[in-house]
């Protein structure tokens, strides 16, 4: 920060001898440069012919004859398909834009609507914001630091403090994250270290240096459990951890849970590679969840990313490390520990889903459960096991339970419900079976995939919304311990790497609020209580003439929420064929939604929900197709984003009678 001569502060944000020896220094470690930039020669400075490793999302091409270079940045096709200077694909077909070095640079810090300001208080209080931002990334003139913050409605006391600011227009704004809120953050990792060796006796947890005190800030109050004093209160977001007092005189904190939480699916299951920052770095919960220790990934977090092999072998399990790319297994551990009544536990999180893989495949990259047609056991599956092995062989003290949140479908799509509801049940078998030598109960916490966005052809008539109900049902009979988290439908979409709007996968956003869903639905396991979306009592609904009436079966009454996504006129609702239009749909009781039409439908018409295809020339809205506005009146508060938590009605598609 300087001054000139009029008096005017001026902050430097950036130069070219700052950037090269930055980069420099990070080569190996940073974001721009892990895994992800690739060293290409060529005499006319493009990618012509060129064969980059998988991952690669930029290639910097050298003259062979020369010191020019030129960077290229991935991008998607072009409509008209047409090759430009600067607009090219590679010897794989896909599609790069030329880009200058110093702008892709810039890129990177101001990716779509994510904005940097200089803020010395590391807040947006009374900052001019540039325009069109979403997430700024405030830092420091003075000083290093950074935080990140994220657009946000008024509160309703419209009273700022620490996480709540709002900017020289008017503007709200959350913090996501900060390195001031690091430095206040819960006990170091070393104190749980000592604690748990402790609690687990010297034949799990030796070698660990003696327990540490009670921390000073804590604010905790006694209460007497079983004849011995615990403290109960604040450990992490909102956590409630347990201490009692040892021989020594230390307070000793008391793991109420000790789990292994595991995502398995497909993409959205490993977080697709979204435009912009990751929501919140570092991990919320470091000191209560721990990752493997391989190393960090092709892409920026660690171990587990779309299915990758692991950079090395795992020796140890680390505090919970988020540098590149959303944690989908951190964030469910982190939630849970929010919300969980038993209070603040040990979580080894790992995240094990394979883009575009569905149960079977002869390609064994794009198979979660078996090769065809050998049958052998996917290498999804067995870096899954091999990874649950490292959890037991290495864990600081041993787990006691395994929950796994299934997040799949979009490739078996439109398989016929009974083949999906067929290989999911061997799924799950094969799966417990692999994990049966941990000696521990699984849980399974299954969501439903809601569809594409209007920008796609495939819509969201998918069988497999039946399927994945019907799986769980017949997986409860068979005696799995199953809960239905729901539908994301409601998830808004995100943005792809070259800032193309994806059809498919979710923001970062909204990957970490299907994680709070699930730890809710968790949280209800846990106390005995039931979790599941509403449904069309009796699979049908009721014509009357020009009525359709749709009874539902719900836990609390339903509601027509118009907030809940961007209003489609008929919230969601559609027939299966054109012998009839919706005119009006209406709530007409606590569980009851009647629909008018514009005359009687035929005998073959269906009323579907969230389960249509796009209509010829229908838009994006960045939401599935035909994304719907039943939920239940039932309302939580997620304790990561700090957004609604709801229990949507299920998608579906019954016959009128």
């Amino acid at each position: 920060m300087v001054q000139d001569a009029t008096g005017q502060w001026w902050g430097r944000t950036f130069s070219t001898t700052s950037i090269e020896s930055d980069l420099a220094a990070k080569a190996d470690t940073s974001e721009l440069r892990s895994g992800r930039v690739w060293q290409y020669a060529s005499n006319g400075l493009t990618i012509d012919g060129a064969n980059p490793p998988t991952g690669t999302q930029r290639i910097t091409v050298n003259r062979s004859a020369g010191t020019e270079t030129a960077d290229w940045a991935r991008t998607s096709a072009p409509s008209d398909g047409v090759l430009t200077a600067t607009l090219r694909p590679d010897a794989n077909g896909q599609w790069w834009r030329r880009v200058a070095s110093l702008s892709a640079i810039l890129d990177e810090m101001r990716d779509g609507e994510v904005k940097r300001i200089i803020s010395n208080n590391l807040h947006p209080s009374g900052a001019t914001v540039p325009v069109g931002a979403k997430v700024i990334w405030a830092v420091k003139g003075n000083a290093s630091g950074a935080a990140i913050w994220a657009t946000i409605g008024a509160p309703g006391n419209g009273i700022e403090t620490d996480d709540f600011k709002k900017d020289a227009s008017g503007q709200w704004w959350i913090l996501r994250w900060s390195s001031d809120w690091v430095a206040r953050d819960h006990p170091t990792f070393a104190q749980m270290q000592a604690a748990l060796a402790t609690v687990s006796g010297s034949g799990s947890g030796g070698g660990y240096t003696p327990p540490e005190p009670l921390p000073a800030s804590a604010t905790l109050l006694p209460r007497r459990v079983g004849g011995v004093t615990q403290l109960v209160g604040d450990a992490g977001i909102g956590a409630a951890a347990r201490y009692t007092v040892g021989g020594d005189g230390a307070w000793h904190w008391l793991p109420s849970r000790v789990a292994i939480f595991m995502v398995l699916g497909q993409s959205n299951a490993a977080v697709s590679e979204m435009e912009g920052p990751p929501l919140y770095i570092p991990a919320k919960t470091p000191d209560f969840v721990l990752m493997s220790n391989d190393g960090v990934g092709e892409l920026g977090a660690l171990r587990g990313w779309n299915g990758q092999p692991p950079g090395k072998a795992i020796t140890g399990f680390v505090p919970a490390e988020i540098t590149g790319v959303q944690s989908s297994a951190e964030a469910l551990a982190s939630a849970s520990n929010a919300l969980d009544p038993r209070g603040a536990g040990v979580i080894y999180a790992g995240s094990h889903g394979r883009g575009g893989a569905g149960f079977t495949a002869t390609d064994p990259n794009f198979a979660i459960w078996k090769v065809l047609p050998s049958g052998a056991p996917a290498p999804q599956r067995i870096r899954m096991i091999e990874w649950v092995t490292a959890v037991m062989t290495y864990a600081p003290v041993p787990p006691t339970e395994i929950v796994i949140a299934f997040t799949h479908g979009e490739t078996n799509r439109r398989d016929p419900w009974a083949t999906y509801t067929a290989d999911g049940l061997g799924y799950m078998a094969d799966i417990e079976a692999d994990l049966a030598f941990t000696g521990l109960p699984v849980v399974w916490l299954v969501d439903i995939p809601g569809g594409t966005t209007a920008m796609s052809a495939f819509g969201s008539d998918w069988q497999v919304k039946y399927a994945l109900r019907e799986l769980m049902r017949q997986a409860r009979l068979a005696g799995h311990k199953v809960v239905d988290v729901g539908p994301r439908y409601h998830l808004p979409m995100g943005t792809a790497r070259g800032g193309t709007q994806d059809h498919i996968h979710t923001s970062y956003l909204s990957q970490v609020r299907l994680r709070e869903i699930d730890a809710f639905a968790y949280r209800n396991h846990v106390a005995g209580l039931p979790w599941w979306c509403a449904f069309p009592k009796g699979e049908r609904a009721a014509g009357l003439g020009n009525k359709v009436i749709l009874a539902v079966e719900s836990l609390t009454p339903i509601m027509i929420d118009r907030g809940m996504v961007p209003l489609d006129p008929h919230f969601g609702f559609s027939l299966s064929n054109d012998s009839a239009t919706i005119t009006g749909v209406e709530q007409t009781g606590d569980r009851e939604i009647t629909l008018s039409l514009s005359g009687t439908p035929n005998s073959s018409a269906r009323l579907q929900y969230v389960y249509r295809r796009p209509n010829a020339g229908e838009v994006d809205t960045r939401y599935v197709t035909a994304a719907g506005s039943i939920r239940e009146v039932w309302q939580g508060t997620g304790p990561i984003t700090g957004l609604p938590v709801y229990r949507p009605m299920h998608s579906f598609e019954v016959p009128i009678v």
